[in-house]
């Protein structure tokens, strides 16, 4: 079975470092290394990485290696103008709605992330995925690392 490929945003970096996050994250992070995700990311994350802790740029950077990196492009401009218009986010959250654009325009299975004020949200996922669906675009799902689960007996990953 491929590997999924999941954007993820800078919360996911984040999240190895709170008390909080830890315990799932280092286990999400270690399914990462076994091979059973490939991590997706775009100049959003660099430029939400860069004033981090120190500790948090350095395991991005180690990981930087195995991660797909994605390129601008007017269309995930235009997305996000969309989830915008459509009050999904306001501007204040451009930067959210940005890392949702760039998992949809370049047809990422999901979507992994510790916000669950913007992004792993039932109510805007469906509202991001109405607007996705009316563009001709795929169809995402949005998770935390802790709802990503493994079942142990089938090796099946399941959002």
């Amino acid at each position: 079975m491929r590997p999924l490929r999941v954007y993820v945003d800078t919360s996911v970096f984040g999240g190895m470092f709170e008390i909080e996050h830890a315990k799932e994250s280092r286990r999400f992070f270690k399914r990462v290394d076994a091979g059973q995700f490939r991590l997706v990311v775009s100049d959003q994350v660099d430029a939400e990485i860069a004033p981090s802790p120190p500790v948090v740029q350095d395991l991005y950077k180690t990981k930087m290696a195995t991660m797909e990196r994605l390129a601008p492009s007017p269309e995930i401009k235009r997305l996000a103008d969309l989830y915008i218009a459509h009050k999904v986010l306001t501007e204040k959250y451009r930067a959210d709605a940005t890392h949702i654009a760039y998992a949809t325009v370049y047809k990422c299975d999901g979507i992994i992330s510790w916000n669950f004020n913007h992004m792993v949200d039932l109510n805007r996922s469906i509202r991001y995925n109405m607007i996705n669906a009316e563009n001709g675009h795929v169809q995402l799902f949005l998770a935390s690392p802790r709802e990503v689960e493994e079942h142990e007996n089938t090796r099946t990953v399941l959002f």
